[in-house]
């Protein structure tokens, strides 16, 4: 939510800055915005207190990974934002021109899984990370997204 915050914010600045809206309704808005963002920080801040043994949740970090998949097909559309936030929180853009989509910085923790995945995987002698029971992909093909 914090980084919807932040590129509601960027977007609101790049439309003022071509004259898209005018600056009454620019600063209103921005001011809305960043109100909006400054209340996630503080709850982020009260979140981060309560995270002293970061080290015990791995397990259950990789567990909740491994079931995006699942969590992916069976969820409402809120699950789906959620998940596509985690998983790309810079966004997912639609090309028009090349009429697919676009996907920047994937969360770093899935770049970390795929490499103990397909890793695991040559020591199991499998012939790709689909193979592999750490993680239950869908697709090979981890930056594709599919709808």
């Amino acid at each position: 939510m914090l980084t919807e915050a932040d590129n509601g914010i960027k977007n609101m600045k790049v439309r003022y800055a071509t004259g898209k809206i005018d600056e009454d309704i620019y600063e209103v808005a921005i001011r809305e915005m960043q109100n909006r963002k400054d209340v996630l920080t503080l709850e982020l801040e009260k979140c981060n207190d309560n995270l002293s043994n970061l080290e015990a949740q791995i397990p259950v970090v990789i567990a909740t990974a491994c079931k995006l998949g699942t969590l992916w097909h069976d969820g409402n559309f809120e699950t789906k934002r959620k998940i596509q936030n985690l998983v790309y929180p810079n966004g997912i853009y639609w090309d028009k021109a090349k009429r697919c989509y676009l996907t920047q910085n994937r969360n770093k923790f899935f770049d970390i899984l795929d490499r103990y995945s397909i890793s695991y995987g040559k020591e199991k002698g499998t012939s790709s990370s689909e193979d592999v029971p750490l993680c239950g992909r869908r697709d090979s093909n981890p930056h594709v997204v599919r709808h």
